[in-house]
């Protein structure tokens, strides 16, 4: 039989705040004593087969339990998300054309944004000039450079280590090829400027447009963008012809190039860039 101490502890305690201390013996009395032998209860029957349990369902994941089943919280507990730097979706397009036609390549391209990630852009292009020095003075091959940004502890969008180098395309030339790039990690390339022949007929040279955040979430300066630095020995040598540039729009940049060339000759007839909104989200 099971003992009254036993039973005593698994009757929940009354609380005793309930009752003023004078009243406590008179409001029991006897009334509190329990006949030990009119217990009737079996302790066995207090026990429970562990094979009657319904198993516990395994927590899923979610907003405290990130990991899934059973995976422990991380500690200490990450700080909530700032806003952080996005490009968008939506692809925008802007070309140059020559209207020259003949011998035309099909489309080289370098695409950072689909080929290599949403947070790779055009950072870099390496020109290389025609296979002797004459009054053409073009650039007859063309590398890119997609360099990844990423957000920072300060969530400023910089540029990270990894690249990705890209053979636009190569006509017949001299080595070595000079670069024109964005040095500095938190500026983003905003389009190209090019330097064409006189007539208009194909590219000399190009650079660069970059800006940068002027204030939170905000880029600045496309109005009267900044540009990279010019290619040595390649820009404004005569005959000096005019001036194309293609800018991404406001709060864009410059994600990807395209370009036809002249299978003759290696002249580049045809420029296209491809833009992507800069935010944070």
């Amino acid at each position: 039989m099971l003992q009254l101490r036993t039973l005593l502890a698994l009757v929940p305690l009354i609380p005793l705040a309930c009752v003023a201390p004078e009243d406590f013996d008179q409001d029991l009395g006897d009334e509190a004593m329990l006949d030990e032998d009119a217990l009737d209860f079996d302790e066995a029957d207090a026990l429970v087969d562990p094979g009657s349990l319904e198993p516990l369902e395994a927590a899923s994941p979610g907003p405290l339990n990130p990991g899934g089943p059973w995976e422990p919280l991380p500690w200490p507990w990450p700080p909530l998300d700032d806003e952080q730097w996005e490009t968008g979706e939506t692809n925008d397009y802007i070309e140059w054309d020559s209207g020259k036609t003949n011998s035309l390549s099909s489309w080289k391209k370098a695409y950072c944004y689909t080929n290599h990630g949403p947070n790779f852009l055009l950072t870099d292009l390496r020109a290389y000039r025609e296979p002797s020095s004459n009054w053409d003075n073009f650039t007859a091959r063309l590398r890119a450079t997609c360099t990844e940004y990423d957000n920072d502890s300060n969530t400023d969008f910089v540029q990270t280590s990894d690249t990705a180098t890209i053979e636009v395309y190569s006509g017949n030339h001299r080595t070595p090829g000079e670069t024109t790039a964005i040095t500095v990690s938190d500026e983003y390339p905003a389009g190209v400027l090019m330097e064409n022949a006189v007539g208009d007929g194909y590219v000399k040279t190009l650079r660069i447009l970059k800006v940068s955040e002027q204030s939170s979430g905000f880029l600045g300066s496309y109005g009267n963008p900044f540009l990279t630095a010019a290619v040595p020995g390649m820009p404004n040598l005569p005959p000096v012809g005019p001036l194309r540039t293609l800018a991404c729009a406001d709060q864009q940049v410059l994600t990807g190039l395209r370009l036809k060339y002249d299978t003759r000759n290696g002249k580049i007839r045809r420029v296209g860039i491809y833009c992507r909104t800069l935010s944070k989200e």
